[in-house]
Formats: C-alpha cells, sequence, structure tokens
C-alpha cells in the first residue's frame, strides 16, 4: 500500500525523535500513495486504522487510559511539525482520519531547513 509514503516519509521526515517518526512510518506505510490503483477508489494519504493498531505499531498495550494519553502526545508533536493534519474527528463507531503529509509543504524559497543548508 504505502510504499511510496514510506520511503518520503524516511528522506523527509527522519529528523523527528524515534517515537513520533516511528509512528509516521507506520501511519504511512497503511495509507494509500497517491498515483496507486488504489488511489482510484480510496482517497491517497488518509490513515484511519484504530488506536490498537497504533498501540501495536509503537508496541504499546492495546488498551488503557496510558496508552491513549502516549498516542494522543505522538500524534501531537507530527501535527506540530507539519506530518500529517486531522481530516475528520472519529467517534463511537467511526475512527479519527489523519491526512499524512509524506513531502513537506515549504514555502517554494525555503530549502529543506535540516539540511542546513542555504
Amino acid at each position: 500500500m504505502g510504499t511510496a509514503n514510506v520511503t518520503a516519509v524516511y528522506i523527509y521526515w527522519s529528523h523527528l525523535d524515534h517515537a513520533p517518526f516511528r509512528l509516521l512510518s507506520h501511519m504511512a506505510l497503511k495509507s494509500v500513495d497517491a498515483g496507486s490503483r488504489a488511489a482510484a477508489a480510496i482517497e491517497p494519504d488518509l490513515y484511519w486504522l484504530p488506536l490498537s493498531d497504533q498501540a501495536e505499531a509503537m508496541g504499546y498495550a492495546p488498551h488503557g487510559k496510558a496508552t491513549v494519553r502516549q498516542l494522543r502526545k505522538l500524534r501531537a508533536q507530527l501535527v506540530d511539525a507539519g506530518a500529517i493534519s486531522l481530516e475528520s474527528s472519529g467517534s463511537r463507531w467511526r475512527s479519527t482520519t489523519w491526512r499524512l503529509h509524506p513531502v513537506p509543504r515549504l514555502p517554494p524559497s525555503d530549502p529543506l531547513p535540516w539540511l542546513g543548508g542555504h
């Protein structure tokens, strides 16, 4: 599914701390790549898997308040970094949907800032 997204995450987001990077990699792997055959049926760059899948990817207990808090903290770090954004809030029977930004949205005049160039 998200092989191109995972590749972009490794290229553009490897400067993130380990835990947020690991969660972002999981989200990218489970999302649909733009331009893939599946993108014709499913909107690309969306992640909608439940918290239990995120917890499993991070090696956390599948349930519990501590797990929910830790995942919320990691997702907030990813939102602050610009790697993901909220697409739609979840409800009792529907998971929250996140939009991935595997390639950072930078102003045209701003080169990749973490490369320390220009």
